[in-house]
């Protein structure tokens, strides 16, 4: 992580207040070039470990990553990139991961620890300086209240939803998900305020801090954190992007003896082949959602890795009824299908439309619209995990998506003749006829010109 001091960004001329990041867009990437930043690495006193991942093997402690900025006298330095605006990404020898029944046969690699809740981000990008700020939260209104949002913290019920996000995401990974995984969580204690480290009881008084929040702090694991929606939108960090995509891709390959090949950027064949195995691997993830009858609800460009991952678990949920007003409004199945499984289809797709122009932009080719489909139908209904997955789940998902004619959840069927439909439909129309379909959030299935079943 030290990789050489800079000297800090000068405190603007006057104080800024944090009100304007209100109505700022927070997935800005656009004109917000990468810059190294000051971190402090938080000790036992400032930072306490209160759930960690014991199925995790690394050659380096968690503590060693235990990150939070500090832009005047932080003594570890990382690259800062939009638009990651609590969280910063520090490169790693590989990181194994067991699964829970300790099976021979699995072990997946990770590449980069992901530090959450490490203060914000978004004026070290700004050629500003987070230490010229009073306060870390802003007031928006919201409706007849107001709604107090943190600037850079992340808090103890974002990982502790059910069982917790530790637990979540080690059984999707077992199922067979391509996805983040959570190391630890903790409590943080002691904070650097200004170059100076104060306990949070402090800050709660000086109201850097609102009173009563208290800031937690998470680990995640990813083989790149690096997301679809900064390869499109970043030009001048396009190319690096895609140079670790493809470092990445082949350190996989190695890593599980995966039957492929050792890939070059440059050569037409392998860039094909680079898409190929992406959206296969994202016909897997929908497979397993929908085995397991969960939902991610938010599988949109800014939450796909370049390796595709599903980032952001914490809005993983079980398909049930009712699951939000809209839903209830608009009705829960289309047919004989949950619409939130149509929602995570539909928005996939359009994150493989998204890699696609990506590739087109680097100039790089991703094979034609019908082959990008059959890899997605392929991975859906065959699976691209590796031997070692399938040694581990043999009756689970192996061959078709189901091992059973009906998949239940919390007693809504789905079949999978269904499901085979919709996937064949809205990839159609998504990557082959480049339609952008609405988003469930906003419209309806209806509105999709695609013919309901049954």
């Amino acid at each position: 992580m030290r990789e050489g001091i800079h000297q800090p960004y000068p405190f603007p001329e006057r104080t800024p207040s944090p009100e304007r990041f209100v109505d700022t867009k927070g997935r800005e990437i656009e004109g917000l070039p990468s810059r190294l930043e000051r971190f402090s690495l938080l000790n036992e006193q400032a930072c306490q470990t209160v759930a960690v991942n014991p199925m995790i093997e690394s050659s380096r402690p968690a503590s060693q990553f235990f990150l939070f900025v500090n832009p005047t006298k932080g003594t570890e330095t990382a690259m800062v990139h939009a638009p990651h605006w609590r969280s910063v990404t520090v490169p790693s020898e590989v990181i194994w991961v067991r699964d829970r029944q300790k099976k021979s046969t699995f072990r997946v690699p990770y590449y980069e620890v992901n530090v959450k809740g490490c203060g914000f981000l978004k004026p070290s990008l700004e050629a500003g300086n987070l230490d010229a700020y009073d306060k870390w939260s802003v007031d928006k209104p919201n409706g007849q209240d107001t709604l107090t949002l943190l600037l850079g913290l992340a808090e103890k019920n974002d990982f502790e939803r059910g069982v917790g996000v530790i637990n979540d995401s080690q059984h999707m990974l077992e199922m067979g998900l391509r996805t983040e995984l959570y190391w630890t969580v903790q409590e943080l204690r002691e904070l650097p305020f200004r170059g100076a480290m104060m306990p949070i009881e402090t800050l709660w008084k000086q109201g850097v801090i609102p009173e009563g929040k208290r800031p937690y702090q998470a680990l995640r694991l990813f083989r790149t954190n690096t997301r679809i929606q900064e390869a499109v939108a970043n030009a001048p960090r396009r190319e690096e992007i895609f140079l670790k995509a493809f470092e990445t891709f082949n350190r996989e390959t190695v890593d599980l003896a995966l039957d492929l090949p050792i890939l070059d950027r440059t050569l037409g064949e392998h860039q094909r082949l680079f898409a190929r195995e992406f959206h296969k691997r994202m016909g897997q993830n929908l497979a397993v959602l929908i085995n397991t009858a969960k939902t991610h609800s938010h599988l949109h460009s800014s939450n796909i890795s370049m390796a595709a991952e599903i980032a952001d678990l914490e809005s993983l949920a079980e398909v049930k009824i009712p699951v939000t007003e809209f839903a209830e409004q608009h009705g829960v199945m289309v047919g004989d299908t949950n619409r939130l499984f149509l929602k995570d289809i539909r928005d996939a797709a359009y994150s493989c439309w998204m890699f696609a122009k990506a590739m087109k932009k680097a100039g790089m080719d991703s094979g034609s619209p019908l082959d990008r489909k059959a890899s997605i139908l392929d991975g859906f209904l065959n699976g691209a995990m590796s031997a070692q997955q399938k040694a581990m789940n043999p009756t689970r998902i192996t061959g078709a998506i189901y091992s059973q004619r009906m998949i239940k959840a919390r007693s809504i069927p789905t079949s999978r003749v269904s499901i085979e439909y919709w996937i064949e439909q809205i990839f159609d129309k998504t990557l082959v006829q480049e339609e952008k379909l609405v988003s469930l959030l906003h419209g309806d299935v209806g509105d999709w010109g695609i013919q309901i079943p049954g």
